[in-house]
Parts: C-alpha cells; sequence; structure tokens
C-alpha cells in the first residue's frame, strides 16, 4: 500500500528519519473532519477521513468550490477507513477490510497543479468475485479575489457534462465537466468508471482471486481548458511514483537550513518535528499571487490564506533561517502597505486590508532586526521602499506614538477590544502595560540598528530607560505583584493576561517586577496539564469559551514564545513546566491551529484558523531557547544552552548561522560545541562564543 512504500520512502532518503518526515499516523488525532485537510502549495482541500475515497471543498487560489463532494459507496453506503493509515502534507491513505475483501484508498495532491488524485485498490483475497462501486461529484465554483480570514465560499452552480478523451494515443476515458463560464472542475478518471449527466459515477467489475485493481479519479480545478489539460496529464501518468518523489524532494529542500534535533526523549524530537511541518505547509507557489513563494498565516481549507503581521512577526528568528529572500520579500511589502493603518495584505494583490493593530510597531521592527542578526543582511536596511530606508522605517515604528519633545508618556491605545478580544463585558484597553512594555524593544532594536549602520541614536536607548520609569511608576502594583492596566476613566484595573509573561528577558523589567510576574506563573493560574491560560484562572474575565485570550486555552504561539523568554533569561524550571505540558501537541495533531487548550489535549474549533505559521514558534523556541545560540551584530555567535528536565541529553545539527556550521550536543551539566575549525567544551552556565567569521 502506498502508505507504507512513502514512509519506507522517507525514511530511507534521510539519516534522521524522526526529523524528516511530518507523517502522523490516523489514529493518534484529536481532529474532526472538519477541521482536517491536505495542501500541496497551489491547493488544499478537506479530506472526511472517516471514510474512504470522501473529499469536501475545493480550494485553489484563486478558484474556490467550498461545497465540493467527492463521495464513494460501497452498497449504497460510505465506505468505513480502519484508521490504521496515515496523514503526510499532501495525503491521506488508510484502508477497509472485511470478507476478505481489501479495499485501499489513497487521495493525493500532487505537486505542481490544482488537482487532487483519489486512488482505490481493491484486492479480492483470495477469492474471485464481481464487486460494484458507485459515488458521485459535483459542487459550485467561483473565482475569488480576496481571501482573508474566513474560508472563501462559492455559490455559483455548475453545468454538468460528460467527455471522452484521449488520455493517450490509444487509452481513451470519460470525464465529467462542470463548467461555470470560462471556468470548471474537470473530474476524470480511469476507463472502468462509466459516468452519468448527474455526476454520480459507477464501477462495476471482475477482481481476479489474487489480482489487485486500482482505479483512479482527477479532480482539477480553474480555468476550463487549464483544467481539462491537468485531468488528461495525470490521468495519462504514474502519478503516485512522482508524486511520492516529489513530496521526499521538497521535504529534505525544505529543511536543508534548518537545524536538526535529537534528545533520548522522543516526545521532544516529534514535537519539534511537527512545529517545522508549519513553515512547509503554509507555503505557497502560486503564479497568481503577489509574493512567490508566498507564506501565509494559514492554509488548511483556505482558511487565513491571507497575511496577518501578528502572526508573520511572532516567528521573527524562524523566517530568516527558512527562506531569508522570501522573508525579506514579506517584511517590504508589509511595510509597503502602511502599517500604521492596516495589519494584513491579500495574497492576489498584496494590498493591505483591516485596522492598525497596536503590536504592529513591535513585529515590524523584529523582523528586521532579527533578519539582520541572523544573515548579516545590513546592505538590506539601506534598501530604499516608498522613498525611504528600510532603517528610516525602522526609526518611525520605534518612535509611533512618541512625541521627542515632550517627557516618555505611557500610550493611550483607545477604546479597541481588539488585542484580547475579550468576550465578557470586563475589557482590557487603552492604556495596557504589556504593550507599553514592549515599546522598550522597540526603542533599542531601532537604536541597535542605527549604530550598525554608523547612525547612532543613543536617544533612542535613552526613551527606552524613561519608558522603563515611567511604565513601573505609574502601572505597577507591589501588592498584586501585577502591573495595572488605565481604562478609558483613567482608573487602574487588574487584567491578568499571559502577555504580561512577554516582557520576559527584556531589561524593561526591574528585579522587583521580574520577581513578581514570575511568581503568578504557577499551576493555580496560569500553567494547565496540557498548555498555557492565556488568562489566569481566577481572573473576573475568564470565559470558557474564549480559547485564545480569554483563560481555557491560550493562542499557540503564546507559550513558546513565552517559553523562549524564559530559558533565555535563565528561568529553565519555569520553562521546563510549559515544556512537558505541550509535548502532546506534537502526537495528536498534524499541524496546529490558532489556539489549543490547556486543560484537555484539545484545539479550538471556532475558526477557520487551523494551521497556522505561528507553529513554527516551537522550533524557534528550541533553538534559540532551550540552546541558547545568540546571533550577535558583528557575526559572533553565543551559545549557553539548558537542558530541560524530561532529557538526559539533546544534540541540534546543521545549525547554520552567520557563516558558521556548527553543532551543540548537551549532556549533564556540559555541552560540546562542533564545528570544521575547532570542537569546544564547555560547562553549562558558561556561554561560550564563536569569533565572527
Amino acid at each position: 500500500m502506498f502508505a507504507t512504500s512513502l514512509l519506507f520512502i522517507l525514511t530511507a532518503a534521510t539519516a534522521e528519519p524522526a526529523q524528516e518526515t511530518f507523517a502522523i499516523p490516523l489514529s493518534d488525532l484529536v481532529h474532526r473532519e472538519e477541521e482536517f485537510g491536505i495542501i500541496n502549495g497551489r491547493m488544499t482541500i478537506g479530506v472526511n477521513y472517516k471514510s474512504l475515497a470522501d473529499i469536501s471543498g475545493l480550494f485553489a487560489p484563486p478558484y474556490v468550490s467550498s461545497d465540493f463532494r467527492f463521495t464513494c459507496l460501497m452498497d449504497g453506503k460510505p465506505i468505513p477507513a480502519s484508521n490504521t493509515g496515515n496523514w503526510w502534507p499532501n495525503c491521506v491513505a488508510d484502508n477497509y477490510s472485511a470478507d476478505r475483501l481489501s479495499i485501499g484508498s489513497e487521495t493525493i495532491l500532487p505537486y505542481g497543479n490544482r488537482a487532487a488524485v483519489i486512488s482505490i485498490t481493491l484486492h479480492s483475497g483470495g477469492i474471485a468475485r464481481d464487486i460494484v462501486l458507485t459515488g458521485s461529484a459535483g459542487g459550485t465554483l467561483d473565482k475569488n479575489e480576496r481571501w482573508e480570514f474566513a474560508r472563501p465560499e462559492s455559490s455559483t452552480a455548475t453545468t454538468a457534462a460528460i467527455e471522452e478523451i484521449m488520455v493517450t494515443p490509444t487509452i481513451e476515458a470519460s470525464i465529467l465537466g462542470l463548467t461555470q463560464g470560462d471556468l470548471a472542475i474537470i473530474v476524470g478518471a480511469d476507463d472502468l468508471v462509466q459516468w452519468n449527466a448527474d455526476g454520480t459515477w459507477t464501477l462495476s467489475t471482475h477482481l481476479d482471486a489474487n489480482a489487485p485493481l486500482t482505479v483512479r479519479f482527477v479532480v482539477a480545478i480553474g480555468p476550463a481548458d487549464e483544467a481539462r489539460a491537468t485531468c488528461k496529464e495525470i490521468l495519462g501518468a504514474n502519478t503516485k511514483t512522482q508524486s511520492n518523489s516529489e513530496l521526499v524532494n521538497r521535504v529534505a529542500q525544505y529543511l536543508a537550513p534548518v537545524p536538526r534535533f535529537t534528545s533520548d526523549n522522543k516526545q521532544l524530537e516529534k514535537l519539534y518535528s511537527r512545529s517545522l511541518a508549519h513553515g512547509f505547509l503554509n507555503r505557497w507557489e502560486v503564479p497568481e499571487f503577489k509574493l512567490n513563494p508566498y507564506y501565509s498565516t494559514g492554509s488548511i481549507k483556505g482558511g487565513c490564506v491571507c497575511n496577518y503581521l501578528w502572526d508573520f512577526g511572532e516567528v521573527w528568528e524562524m523566517l530568516p533561517l527558512l527562506d531569508p529572500a522570501a522573508t525579506k520579500a514579506h517584511i517590504k511589502q508589509f511595510l509597503s502597505i502602511d502599517l500604521t493603518k492596516h495589519f494584513a495584505f491579500l495574497p492576489l494583490t498584496g494590498e493591505g486590508f483591516g485596522p492598525w493593530y497596536m503590536v504592529n510597531q513591535e513585529k515590524i521592527i523584529g523582523l528586521v532586526y532579527y533578519y539582520v542578526m541572523i544573515t548579516g543582511d545590513t546592505a538590506f536596511l539601506n534598501e530604499m521602499l516608498n522613498g525611504r530606508s528600510i532603517l528610516d522605517h525602522m526609526i518611525e515604528h520605534a518612535t509611533y506614538g512618541d512625541d521627542a519633545t515632550k517627557p516618555v508618556a505611557l500610550m493611550d491605545y483607545g477604546a479597541s477590544n481588539s488585542h484580547l478580544e475579550l468576550r465578557k463585558e470586563l475589557k482590557y484597553n487603552h492604556v495596557m502595560p504589556d504593550l507599553n512594555g514592549r515599546r522598550y524593544n522597540n526603542f533599542v532594536f531601532a537604536a541597535k540598528l542605527s549604530e550598525l549602520m554608523g547612525k547612532p541614536r543613543p536617544d533612542l536607548v535613552q526613551r527606552a530607560e524613561e519608558l522603563k520609569q515611567v511604565l513601573h511608576a505609574e502601572l505597577w502594583d507591589p501588592q498584586a505583584k501585577w502591573f495595572a492596566f488605565r481604562n478609558d476613566k483613567g482608573e487602574k484595573e487588574l487584567r491578568y493576561t499571559c502577555q504580561m509573561f512577554k516582557l520576559f528577558n527584556s531589561p524593561v523589567l526591574n528585579d522587583e517586577s521580574l520577581a513578581g510576574l514570575l511568581s503568578h506563573w504557577n499551576t493555580n493560574e496560569f500553567l494547565g496539564d496540557y498548555g498555557l491560560h492565556s488568562l489566569a484562572k481566577g481572573d473576573p474575565a475568564y470565559d470558557e469559551n474564549d480559547v485564545d485570550n480569554g483563560g481555557p486555552g491560550a493562542c499557540t504561539g503564546f507559550a513558546p514564545q513565552i517559553m523562549e523568554r524564559l530559558y533565555k533569561s535563565g528561568h529553565t524550571a519555569e520553562a521546563d513546566e510549559m515544556l512537558k505540558s505541550i509535548l502532546w501537541w506534537g502526537q495528536k495533531l498534524p499541524y496546529w491551529g490558532d489556539s489549543l487548550y490547556a486543560d484537555r489535549p484539545d484545539y479550538r474549533k471556532d475558526t477557520p484558523l487551523q494551521s497556522m505559521i505561528d507553529g513554527l514558534a516551537v522550533a524557534q523556541m528550541m533553538i534559540y531557547g532551550l540552546f541558547g545560540i545568540t546571533p550577535n551584530a558583528d557575526g559572533s555567535i553565543t551559545i549557553n544552552p539548558h537542558l530541560p528536565s524530561i532529557a538526559k541529553e539533546m544534540t541540534l545539527r546543521n545549525v547554520k548561522l552567520r557563516g558558521h556550521d556548527f553543532s551543540v550536543h548537551v549532556q549533564g551539566d556540559s555541552f560540546t560545541v562542533e564545528n570544521a575549525d575547532d570542537t569546544v567544551n564547555g560547562k553549562r552556565g558558561t556561554p561560550v562564543t564563536l569569533p565572527p567569521k
């Protein structure tokens, strides 16, 4: 079966198979069918994995058939899947067996086109017999120019017609054409399948005793001539073999610049691998897109194909490793849309949409800062965009909302409830301490970038220090050991949000406020058995129905971002507590949506964002936090690793930064840094620095 052969190919092609494959057994999944799908960078579909050969929804930007359905029935009923197969990024394979009849199903999205291939393999198990399968295909079809947060929906009816095409000079096949104007969904099949004008089909055949029979269906979408040609090409090719090798090649190419993680704790390895899958799943290669390749906020079944800065900027240290050229292109696109007015851009036109969001400035500055630190591409800061250099843009965003002619003041972000989007009557807005605290690094990062270009800005560093003093003087509550916020009436209130923990490892905290925030990092407030509570359990705004920011869970990127800061600041035990609780992420989910629960192994379901770019934040945390790898402005690399309590040893290989190529092995109280020039032995707690290349 394909499920076995693909796993063998992926394993055999790599020295460290656990790190090279994104496969996951269907038996391990907690995903519902409604949020389950596959993708090939041109198209994504839903796979109803509880039934064989059953797909729903075709999302192939800019074309969409949201209600498309292909079914396969035996005796008039769906064929139940055994749930013993596997999911890969572009394939789901499973089987059914009863009365010595075996039916295998493989739903594949071949790379490079907008098409799905559904293969059904019948094996009679030693008894010759006749078998009849039936099914149907149909759906509406539209071209959609705006791919935003929600999955786009189609509504225009298609007209069905049966055609005969020559697949090869000697093989003729029937196809079902579902046309809408000059667009079409073309559903073709091998010559054993008989189509009806209403979109139903019949496969009636005799199975020899021990001779398996495979029948393929091809579903292509797009301009009618293009879809018809794609269908014909795939029917005439050995699509399965091509898809296997292409997935292997693409996985290998994607992972080539990324460090390889191994440990005696295999759950950690799975967590790292699953995290890396999110960049692969959200990478699009669509000719009609403004950027190519294009990294979306989401992907599966067409949700969040747009690009939100508040997500793209969460993985500012991973993106320059994975794809530095694309990272730079996306940064420039974000800067071109005016980030004082918009928070996202559309994939097809690149135009900005949505309002300003108050984390915009932190995210764009962080993206540029870490891009330069990781790649060493300081020339990027001199590139011109909209009449100004990238460095000038950074200064503008660092000083956004700050009047340099006056003493530093805390920003009032207004009445918007968009930061936490709390659903109850209790809000968190106006003068918010976590957002004001993040302005500290905005000043400092912009100053460091300026200094790199020989244009020092000590005034920005001074503004950062003054901000620190004002933040504590006006909002720190020593009794609560927490920062208050000021509401629309200027009154102080306490909202115990995990956003405050994003100030860990920032000099904006002093000894008292750091200790105070750490005192809340406990199981009574924020720590759950399966993740992070976004609001403390005792906060009056805690809402069981508000997973991402309202308490019962948290946005997927929050926990790893906070853990990274804890590891970087030497609070290993605190980070370890959270690391233990999220290990299930790597074992139960093929991809992570926008939020995960903290009190049970489950995910938020009332959102179309089911595979988010933020998933890379876990690998980011492990590379830069757990292993303590820091690229410095002068090109040197500092390594200060930690060993989590759940592992006895761990290794990071293929670390390629600023001209260095090295590995780090941590065991017990010691660690080793090895590169082509030297091997350095160190003690944990004492950093090792590789000199500039």
